[in-house]
């Protein structure tokens, strides 16, 4: 049975399999260990202002929304630091669920939800069915600290 419930600190270990099962997959091929995962899990779970639910097959997380509240000078914006549902599970409304769960628990304590996310049409494409547009107004910049000038 698939259903959604809040996180607690002892679901970061199945959480962190999950998050490493579904990057290290297509469309985005990264190279996590579990213990780096739930590091990264756990580093989120304990920022201020959290929220999260998990996606659960049974007693096994299967996906997850990890994210804070971040006050602006109109008001509170919710931050999506990660969303992600195992492609095992992926493309049966899952992530839909998940996002109008998040959406609902939202519901009149913030203005907006953003997220930073990879420009294809599989995941940008999620984003935008469930509501969210393309912000021109901003960029995202990177420097890689590992390159040699």
């Amino acid at each position: 049975m698939i259903y959604i419930s809040e996180i607690s600190e002892q679901d970061l270990s199945g959480l962190a399999l999950a998050y490493m099962k579904t990057f290290n997959s297509d469309p985005w091929f990264e190279r996590w260990v579990q213990s780096d995962a739930k590091k990264r899990l756990q580093d989120l779970y304990q920022s201020p202002n959290f929220d999260g639910l998990m996606l659960l097959d049974g007693k096994t997380p299967i996906g997850g929304v990890f994210g804070r509240k971040e006050r602006f000078f109109d008001g509170d914006s919710f931050r999506i630091d990660e969303f992600w549902i195992q492609r095992s599970f992926q493309d049966n409304g899952y992530g839909t669920a998940l996002m109008e769960k998040l959406r609902e628990q939202l519901a009149g304590s913030v203005k907006s939800i953003y997220l930073i996310t990879m420009h294809n049409p599989k995941t940008a494409g999620f984003y935008q069915k469930s509501g969210f547009s393309v912000n021109d107004g901003f960029c995202i910049m990177h420097l890689n600290m590992q390159e040699k000038s």
